[in-house]
Formats: C-alpha cells, structure tokens, sequence
C-alpha cells in the first residue's frame, strides 16, 4: 500500500469471520489513504475459522497486501445462543462473492 506522507494513517488490526460484508468493509478500508491495515484475525461467525482463514488468505492475495494473519476463536468464548441459524452468505461465506 503506498503511503502519502501528507496524510497521517491511522492504524488498524482487523478481527473478522470475513463473510462478504466484511470482506466489502475491509476492500474498502484498502483504498483509504489515511487508512494502514497492519495485521488481521480470523474468526468464526458467518463461517468456521478455517473458512474464514482461508477467506483471509484469497482476499489479502487478491489485494497484494502482506500482513500477519492470526487464526483466532473457533468457538464462542461464552456459552451461545442454542438457536441454530442457517448460512447467511452461502457455504463460503463469501457468497456471491467467492
């Protein structure tokens, strides 16, 4: 990412399921000038955090961006809701997407 030295940047490590909604939001923050991305993690949420990773890993690829990739919760932290939801954005989470 070229980096204006007119513009401060802001730093951000971005923690997400990377489901489309976020994959757009963070395509976006991509083209931000004032915006540096230093670092992302991947959880479940939309999808596993396998899936998730290997979201991660296609979006950050297609951008040209090099940034430590951290796998993160597989699971919630605290017990969840027992309702079962289907997939939102399909079985990649990246759909129509992916």
């Amino acid at each position: 990412m070229a980096s204006n030295p007119s513009h401060s940047q802001a730093s951000f490590w971005v923690d997400a399921d990377l489901g489309v909604d976020d994959a757009l939001a963070v395509a976006w923050l991509l083209r931000r000038p004032q915006a540096r991305i230093v670092g992302v993690s991947s959880v479940f949420g939309n999808s596993s955090v396998q899936r998730a990773t290997v979201n991660w890993l296609t979006l950050l690829e297609m951008s040209g961006v090099s940034v430590p990739l951290v796998t993160g919760a597989s699971a919630p932290l605290q017990q969840a809701s027992s309702a079962t939801l289907p997939p939102l954005f399909g079985p990649d989470a990246l759909w129509p997407v992916g």
